[in-house]
């Protein structure tokens, strides 16, 4: 089988079949690709590693596609390769949080992942940039950078990354500043009809719980509720003492 073979039947074992057997033998077909120094099949690999809860193991493999690429970048690569960053910095931010706290060095290195995927194109890995640079700590001493992070959060909201304009919003509402600008921006992530946002009703909820409005508040907790928000039934876990 071609390089091409391997991969194409691979990504079919594993995206399409995706049973222990099938993922077993997608890694097989993968290493045998990889003998080749092909980045493609080394980033696939990763991901099914990863995918695996083998962290240590994804580590190494998406490390060793970099630096096939570093030698020999080419076009075919480039996407595969921006996303890659992004998937490795998302599992040295998220996956590791058992951990807790997460260790600075990995919050450092998922700092620069994201940086590197959206310097390739990569952009929709905004959100968790985002947050990165709204908790600070993304580099050794470095402070929260509020600004920055807004910044990035409505580059990516502009962009229509409905996480972006979450975290955006986010912070208007929970520091007491949220106006109506930021309501309709909630109100149409709940409201869009491809992909609804159920978290934005828990928001709403605190925007108008707020202000005053109490019937407004429970609207939307109640909609949020029927959209199955764990925001919005954490609320009511709160507020029946649950938590």
């Amino acid at each position: 089988m071609t390089i091409e073979e391997l991969r194409t039947e691979a990504n079919c074992l594993y995206c399409e079949e995706a049973t222990p057997e099938a993922i077993t033998q997608a890694r097989e077909l993968c290493l045998k690709a990889a003998e080749y120094k092909d980045v493609v099949s080394a980033v696939l690999l990763a991901g099914i590693v990863c995918d695996t809860c083998d962290y240590d193991e994804a580590k190494r493999w998406w490390s060793q596609a970099f630096d096939w690429y570093k030698a020999n970048p080419t076009d075919e690569a480039t996407d595969v390769v921006a996303s890659a960053h992004a998937r490795y910095a998302d599992m040295l931010f998220f996956n590791y949080e058992e951990l807790d706290p997460v260790p600075a060095s990995y919050r450092h290195s998922a700092f620069d992942h994201y940086s590197e995927a959206i310097a390739m194109g990569c952009t929709d890995c905004r959100a968790p940039l985002g947050l990165l640079l709204y908790e600070g700590n993304w580099k050794p001493n470095s402070e929260p950078d509020i600004y920055a992070a807004l910044k990035i959060w409505k580059e990516g909201m502009d962009d229509g990354n409905h996480e972006c304009a979450f975290h955006y919003c986010t912070h208007f509402v929970r520091t007491g500043k949220s106006d109506q600008s930021i309501v309709d921006t909630l109100e149409a992530l709940v409201r869009d009809d491809l992909d609804p946002y159920a978290d934005a009703c828990a928001l709403l909820y605190q925007h108008y719980s707020r202000t005053g409005d109490d019937d407004l508040a429970a609207d939307w907790l109640e909609c949020g509720l029927d959209m199955y928000s764990d925001m919005c039934e954490n609320i009511v876990n709160e507020e029946r003492g649950e938590a």
